[in-house]
């Protein structure tokens, strides 16, 4: 079990990225303390630890008042097809907790940012769509 924001940096040293950033599309974390957050590149993740399942862009440890999570799935215009997305989220945050093990999370929060116009109906069926972890 991991045991802070550190640990996960020293363990997963090949995934870790700076940024939540993917084309156009990013989540700004200012005012956040760079020594409280661990971020993992979704990416790297898949090719360096071989999981062959879609998962999101970022998965965000924070632990700046209380250790909160987040998966990142970050989409630069174009189509938007939910259901990946939604699966690229469950499977962030599946991976968050195989890493985390029995570790108290205070907020575990699935994110879709999408840089784009979202058209009226895409937002209504997201509204309908829920994240199951």
């Amino acid at each position: 079990m991991e045991d802070s924001v550190e640990s996960i940096r020293r363990n997963y040293p090949d995934c870790m990225t700076r940024s939540c950033r993917e084309n156009q599309c990013r989540l700004q974390l200012d005012g956040v303390s760079s020594a409280s957050l661990a971020i993992i590149h979704g990416t790297k993740y898949q090719r360096n630890h071989h999981f062959t399942e879609k998962l999101c862009d970022r998965i965000v440890f924070c632990e700046e008042y209380s250790f909160v999570l987040v998966a990142v799935e970050l989409k630069s215009g174009g189509t938007i097809h939910l259901s990946d997305a939604i699966t690229q989220i469950q499977n962030g945050l599946r991976v968050a907790g195989d890493i985390l093990g029995n570790r108290p999370v205070a907020q575990w929060l699935p994110l879709l940012l999408y840089n784009g116009n979202m058209k009226p109906n895409e937002t209504r069926l997201l509204r309908t769509k829920s994240v199951k972890f």
